[in-house]
């Protein structure tokens, strides 16, 4: 019995020290002349472990952001504020977004050049009240004239307790769960109405 005892304190303990580690995930998106690359990748145990998750090119551009934005549209109140109180938990240890474009107009590109810079810094302070960052993000736009050009490289590493992680995505789980069953059950509940109403 004693033995039975000191193996799961043991293994509360493993999980304990598990929940109290960092997970580090670093996303990364470049566009440079033509070449598309993407790649999502996770540290842990201080850069030990690691795994990186390449995404093609042509995912990136189409079917990524059709699941995104069915995704968006499919999700709850819930899962927003569950994704929200996430977000909170997280903290961003760097962001860098770098920007080349031109044009062969100079006005349009002087202009062109303004809105992207409202647009980055709009982003950030959007950002700002729902994550911690432990420095001020890097962004930069360099106007090129008299061509034609648009490269962009944007890296962002973020770091996230691996406890809140899975405790998050637990809740995800269960809400979607939750909700598969509740679309299972609305066609019983609507045809088992209309057979009342039609007595």
């Amino acid at each position: 019995m004693l033995w039975w005892i000191l193996a799961l304190l043991a293994v509360l303990w493993v999980i304990w020290i598990i929940s109290r580690m960092n997970i580090y995930v670093l996303f990364y998106f470049s566009a440079k002349q033509g070449n598309i690359r993407a790649y999502i990748r996770l540290f842990l145990l201080g850069g030990w472990l690691r795994w990186t998750i390449h995404l093609p090119p042509k995912e990136v551009t189409d079917q990524s952001l059709d699941k995104a934005n069915r995704a968006i549209h499919r999700a709850g109140k819930e899962e927003f504020n569950v994704l929200l109180n996430m977000l909170k938990r997280v903290t961003i240890q760097s962001l860098r977004w770098d920007t080349v474009l031109g044009t062969k107009d100079a006005a349009l590109t002087g202009m062109v050049t303004g809105v992207l810079w409202a647009i980055k810094g709009s982003l950030s302070s959007v950002a700002s009240p729902f994550m911690k960052a432990s420095m001020s993000p890097f962004t930069a736009v360099t106007p090129v004239f008299g061509r034609n050009v648009l490269e962009t490289e944007c890296s962002c590493m973020i770091s996230l307790r691996a406890g809140h992680a899975i405790a998050g995505a637990i809740q995800l789980l269960r809400l979607g769960r939750r909700l598969k069953s509740q679309q299972k059950a609305a066609p019983i509940l609507y045809k088992t109405a209309n057979r009342e109403g039609s007595r």
